[in-house]
């Protein structure tokens, strides 16, 4: 039985389908390689609590053995399914994770939430639930998106592009973007760090990890979980570990032990800012 390893739509937003895969299947492949155990990677889809609760029940089963998903949406699922655990930690470059609002520079709104009400809200398909527990956390009772913002049915698009390229045109006034998926544009589109700038950044996230049940993986064969973590944190030696690692914006790939933070304590901080609770309230993104 092929070990069955998924990508969650959360980590893909604003990078295609092929590019993910075409940029983290040969490492896999190498890793099944070195295990010398066949590993199949895919892509799971999911944009509401019922589809995250649908992957974790998976990964819970064993359906599914091994899920790339972010720190926070694991919290959220440990809480249904106590038995997942983090197998890999994704240590990320640069900065920390956050959620973020993109104005044009030209405009003259300062950098609190209260500034934006009113102004036009471009929305996009696949916004992840981090995205939107964030703004449901910033909106008070009562209020929702579309009291808060201006959002026209013109104002919903299908990709992160097209509501990127809303705010430069001036179609809409801004848009919520986290940094990882703002960090995709920039490297194919440097200009937009002249024509908009970040506001409103949310408290630093958790970072993506691979994880699933210990017991699953050591079922199907002794000592595979610690063999899995052993071969992706050598996966920085070879020339498709270093590519995989640059397209995910990836310092390296390390054990909850032998990573520079404490990733519970991290998922824990996170999970009192944005309790499960908030994904009772998330704002409704696709387009009609």
């Amino acid at each position: 039985m092929p070990l069955q390893v998924r990508l969650y739509s959360s980590v893909l937003a604003g990078v295609s389908d092929e590019d993910a895969l075409g940029s983290t299947d040969p490492m896999v492949q190498l890793a099944a390689h070195k295990l010398h155990y066949k590993i199949q990677l895919g892509l799971t889809k999911g944009e509401t609590e019922e589809d995250l609760r649908a992957f974790g029940k998976e990964l819970d089963s064993g359906v599914c053995h091994v899920g790339a998903i972010w720190g926070l949406e694991y919290g959220w699922l440990q809480q249904e399914f106590p038995r997942l655990e983090p197998l890999i930690v994704l240590l990320q470059q640069e900065t920390r994770f956050v959620s973020q609002f993109l104005v044009r520079s030209k405009d003259h709104l300062g950098g609190e939430f209260a500034t934006l009400k009113g102004k036009r809200l471009a929305l996009y398909r696949g916004i992840p639930l981090m995205d939107r527990a964030y703004l449901a956390g910033l909106l008070h009772e009562g209020e929702t998106v579309n009291t808060y913002f201006k959002v026209e049915k013109d104002q919903r698009y299908e990709t992160v592009v097209e509501a990127i390229n809303a705010v430069c045109d001036e179609e809409a006034d801004c848009v919520l973007v986290n940094i990882e998926v703002y960090s995709h544009q920039l490297v194919n589109r440097p200009g937009l760090r002249k024509q908009l700038r970040a506001i409103v950044p949310s408290e630093p996230f958790p970072p993506a990890a691979l994880i699933g049940r210990r017991e699953r993986l050591n079922q199907i064969r002794p000592r595979l979980w610690e063999d899995l973590q052993e071969t992706l944190e050598a996966m920085d030696q070879s020339a498709e570990g270093k590519e995989c690692r640059r397209f995910w914006r990836v310092e390296r790939f390390a054990r909850p032990e032998h990573a520079n933070l404490d990733f519970q304590a991290a998922v824990q901080k996170s999970l009192g800012i944005y309790p499960v609770t908030l994904l009772r309230k998330l704002p409704q993104v696709a387009p009609p």
